[in-house]
């Protein structure tokens, strides 16, 4: 029943003996103080005098305590290395910071020598202390923990304002504020492979773009992250593709991926809420809703792009929602204008992708997503054929 702080509110009735609460809410209410000289005894027998009903509400309540994980409560290998090192505070350790990683870790790209697998617990620990060392007064804040298994997501948001050379670019008196997503697998508290990605694309055109405010910008135009609002009430588990629901299957296998452009607005409502609202949204407001995503498509049709899923995970949140997280690749060809880039031919690009849907009544509510596209600039620019994470296996 504690679980380290009681769950259940067990009242002392006037007669001195214990009566609980009937009211579902009221079990979960400030308890610890109420029951601090109850007997096992006498807080058992008041257990029995729940309903099933609200028995089976306080259970559900008490698993999703558990279950809803936060900055301050993931593994402490994480904890240690999104506050301390991805925070850029002074007291950041080397040797502490191994510690948090397996000797084999890897990381999905490895930028430390790229192609291959790596980088290892020390490469890790001193790659974190060079991405941050640029920008004393860097923030990274997770937003969001959920967890399915050995798998932990963690969605962040980074902001600040470089005082050397950041991402290549020298100091412009302009910041960056942009949204992360990353996916651990953690075997015996340290983490041993990661899926990561950081959305730099827009980190440098708020770098670097002559309409770009001086200082920190908001994030994504001032459009509200809604993270961590809907929480998790169970651990999660991973699915195939097969298995994700039929609003996933839509929006990946059908709009996404379109080569006859036989998609319609009617198919981007049947898996998508007419209020549907992606982070980003192009203007920085809520929407675009259903229609609203299916007259944005032809920008990645142009592309011929085409969506690969390797990752999902279905976690279950609260008032019988559920949230996935989906781990892919995507290729493409990019001719003409391409994120401000002038081709003179068409070019193909492989990156990858991660995403977090939350799904209400079978449609899709909200989507956070990142695309990989800083790292297609760079295959746009380069003269060899484009190749996932410098030809680093995928891992999937």
């Amino acid at each position: 029943l504690s679980r380290g702080s009681c769950k259940a509110q067990v009242k002392h009735g006037s007669s001195g003996t214990l009566h609980c609460s009937t009211s579902a809410a009221e079990a979960m209410g400030s308890a610890a103080s109420a029951v601090k000289d109850a007997s096992a005894e006498d807080i058992t027998k008041a257990m029995k005098e729940l309903s099933p009903e609200d028995l089976a509400k306080l259970k559900t309540a008490l698993a999703a305590t558990d279950a809803n994980l936060t900055a301050d409560t993931m593994p402490a290998g994480l904890k240690y290395m999104y506050s301390e090192g991805f925070g850029g505070k002074p007291t950041y350790d080397l040797a502490k910071a191994a510690e948090c990683y397996h000797t084999d870790y890897v990381s999905h790209a490895n930028i430390i020598a790229p192609g291959t697998v790596g980088p290892g617990n020390e490469g890790i620990a001193n790659l974190v202390k060079g991405f941050v060392a640029p920008v004393p007064d860097i923030k990274w804040t997770v937003e969001e923990v959920l967890h399915a298994g050995d798998k932990y997501v963690l969605v962040s948001t980074c902001s600040g304002l470089p005082k050397e050379a950041f991402l290549g670019i020298p100091p412009t008196g302009k910041g960056f504020n942009f949204m992360a997503i990353d996916v651990h697998i953690v075997k015996d508290g340290k983490t041993k492979e990661t899926w990561h990605i950081e959305d730099l694309a827009p980190a440098i055109g708020q770098m670097t773009s002559k309409d770009a405010p001086d200082g920190v910008p908001p994030l994504q135009k001032g459009q509200a992250s809604h993270l961590g609002k809907v929480k998790q009430v169970a651990d999660g588990k991973q699915i195939t593709k097969e298995e994700m629901p039929e609003c996933l299957k839509t929006f990946y296998q059908k709009g996404l991926n379109n080569p006859d452009k036989s998609f319609t607005a009617e198919g981007a409502q049947s898996a998508l809420h007419d209020d549907w609202i992606s982070h980003p949204s192009p203007d920085g407001k809520d929407g675009p809703g259903a229609v609203g995503w299916f007259n944005s498509l032809g920008f990645l049709w142009a592309m011929d792009i085409k969506f690969e899923t390797g990752i999902v995970l279905q976690i279950p949140c609260e008032n019988g929602m559920e949230k996935y997280v989906h781990v892919g690749t995507a290729t493409g060809n990019s001719d003409g204008k391409f994120l401000g880039m002038d081709l003179p031919a068409p070019k193909p690009f492989h990156i990858m992708a991660i995403d977090m849907h939350l799904v209400e009544k079978g449609k899709i509510k909200e989507s956070w997503h990142i695309e990989d596209w800083a790292s297609a600039m760079g295959q746009l620019m380069a003269d060899a054929p484009p190749q996932l994470h410098g030809g680093q296996p995928i891992g999937f």
